[in-house]
């Protein structure tokens, strides 16, 4: 999500709609995938758009991105 305080935005998802984190980008992949999680992509970057990106679906097939801001 872009945002320029992470923690903020993260305590707020928490919080107000009770969103769980279940994992941070560096080890989504290890916890993600051994409960089912269909992983799309595994993390890559794409220096065109100075981004860190992922995908995976859920249990419907419908895509989930994940990017991160990279300098």
């Amino acid at each position: 999500m872009r945002t320029p305080d992470l923690e903020t935005v993260k305590r707020w998802y928490v919080e107000t709609l009770n969103f769980r984190v279940v994992a941070e980008w560096d080890y989504a992949d290890e916890k993600l995938r051994p409960r089912g999680v269909t992983i799309v992509t595994e993390p890559f970057v794409l220096p065109a758009i100075s981004r860190k990106l992922a995908f995976f679906a859920d249990p419907l097939g419908n895509l989930i991105e994940l990017a991160e801001v990279i300098a």
